[in-house]
């Protein structure tokens, strides 16, 4: 019985037109979200290239995956419509259709406790709202995982 092959590909990536704003820069402790032929790529720690400072950042990129090619896309929101930034925060995916982040750290000694789930439909971030305090202990790099049907 032979073992089955596993090749490494390398697709082409471009921007999505010639501004190369839309491509993420280099980041550390970001989260990638993969729902079909899209990567959701949400937040990080900057790698500080211009000015040698590392910045917590909240970005959502878009990767969308051909068969041969990738291309990035920036989802440009006002800041009271998206998550503050982070980095070692966690991502699980819902129902195939939603994102939930949770945690993560805003400086290196403040840890977040709060939650946001964005919509890949209606692409929007949306902060549920608790009847009771769900006593979530401020977090940062911890696991998450999820699993549904089809995964």
């Amino acid at each position: 019985m032979s073992s089955p092959k596993i090749r490494w590909n390398k697709p082409r990536c471009h921007p999505s037109d010639s501004e190369t704003k839309n491509v993420p820069c280099a980041r550390s402790g970001h989260t990638l979200s993969v729902i079909g032929n899209t990567g959701f790529l949400f937040g990080g720690l900057s790698a500080g290239l211009h000015d040698k400072i590392a910045r917590p950042l909240n970005e959502l990129h878009i990767l969308k995956m051909g068969s041969s090619e990738f291309e990035w896309c920036l989802l440009e929101l006002a800041d009271g419509q998206k998550p503050l930034a982070r980095w070692r925060h966690s991502a699980s995916i819902y129902d195939g259709t939603q994102i939930i982040i949770f945690g993560g750290y805003y400086t290196a000694s403040l840890r977040l406790s709060d939650v946001w789930v964005f919509d890949t439909v209606a692409m929007e971030w949306q902060q549920p709202h608790f009847d009771q305090d769900p006593g979530f202990i401020a977090n940062g790099s911890h696991p998450a995982s999820s699993t549904w049907p089809g995964l």
